[in-house]
């Protein structure tokens, strides 16, 4: 699932990704994400809260490790 509402843009409003990573968060979750286009914008609203190495194959490897 892309970060954005929507795939190559960088918009997170209304985006579905942004009330699932959320609910990770208050779960405990540690999030590992990656969206070229749209990291920007959702790092405004999580700050620091979800990992990124800026590399797809980070993110998933830390996914599956988990």
């Amino acid at each position: 699932m892309g970060l954005a509402f929507k795939p190559n843009t960088g918009d997170v409003r209304e985006a579905l990704s942004i009330k699932v990573v959320d609910r990770l968060l208050l779960e405990g979750a540690v999030v590992c994400a990656y969206d070229p286009a749209a990291m920007r914008n959702t790092r405004k609203i999580f700050r620091e809260e979800i990992f990124s190495q800026g590399l797809p194959g980070n993110a998933s490897r830390a996914q599956t490790a988990a």
